[in-house]
């Protein structure tokens, strides 16, 4: 029973110092950098949801055409920072084919559409 309440009021211990540690650190007083660091903090938020949209987007045109019957023709990996992704689909004119290529760099994208004679072969 001694040692419960012992440990019991160690760990209480534990818990008031955690707390007054992490208050402190939060001042201005014993953390002059804080200001600093939550510029920074602020920033990197920014970046990481701006590259979220814009990964989210590539994704979604992608998944759109895909939906749309057209054929992937290139390695896609959206995790690097350039790359190419190709896709084409049979126009409404006979022997015509639609090609989709969406270029994208590490902050943009550019979207090719063109249409030529041509046909899809499945074949490798």
């Amino acid at each position: 029973s001694r040692l419960v309440k012992r440990i019991i009021a160690y760990l209480i211990d534990i818990l008031i110092i955690t707390t007054v540690c992490q208050s402190l650190s939060n001042t201005t007083i014993m953390n002059p950098n804080l200001n600093k660091y939550e510029k920074y903090r602020k920033e990197y938020n920014e970046t990481y949801l701006s590259y979220i949209k814009y990964v989210g987007d590539l994704s979604k045109y992608y998944d759109e055409l895909k939906n749309n019957n057209y054929i992937n023709t290139s390695n896609i990996d959206l995790s690097l920072d350039n790359g190419n992704i190709k896709l084409c689909n049979y126009s409404i004119d006979d022997g015509k084919i639609i090609i989709v290529e969406i270029s994208y760099s590490k902050n943009s994208y550019i979207i090719k559409i063109s249409k030529g004679i041509g046909i899809i072969d499945l074949k490798k």
